[in-house]
């Protein structure tokens, strides 16, 4: 756990935030984190569940961050999809979110891009449930061998770029 504005974040090479519920930055952590992004670091975003509430909070929060900046998803040719150890084109889902988007069959992670990198990433669907192996039956969800090829190539990406 680190606080940002606090504590000595600059040689972390990416930085996990994740959450269920609204939340808001105080103005020293949101300038920590600016810094942290500027000079060349890395922030993942999951949602928890993939509840609405944590999502809303997400984009009031990140356009605080950088009022110019927006989320936009990343395309489907990106190379964070494709170079790292897996080629992900194709992701299972949990049912909820197949119900709820039933043409969605492809990764779909959201990014800020500061100095042409998506160094601010976010995962509108819980990958951390399937990194875990949890079951939450009526979440918003990245299955399993899906959330860890993401995981592994987002960690390869962070740590090579």
């Amino acid at each position: 756990v680190v606080e940002l504005g606090k504590d000595p974040v600059d040689r972390l090479p990416f930085l996990y935030l994740t959450g269920l519920t609204d939340f808001t930055l105080s103005e020293v952590e949101l300038e920590g984190l600016r810094r942290y992004l500027l000079d060349g670091g890395y922030l993942l975003i999951n949602n928890s569940l993939g509840l609405s509430e944590f999502d809303n909070a997400v984009r009031r929060e990140v356009k605080r961050l950088f009022p110019q900046g927006e989320l936009k998803r990343l395309p489907a040719d990106h190379a964070l999809y494709s170079e790292g150890p897996f080629k992900v084109s194709e992701v299972q889902y949990s049912l909820p979110t197949k119900s709820r988007f039933p043409d969605l069959n492809g990764p779909l992670l959201e990014a800020v891009e500061i100095a042409n990198q998506p160094r601010l990433i976010y995962s509108p669907f819980d990958l951390a449930a399937g990194w875990q192996g949890d079951e939450h039956p009526l979440a918003y969800t990245v299955q399993p061998g899906s959330a860890l090829q993401l995981g592994a190539n987002l960690i390869t990406w962070y740590l090579t770029h």
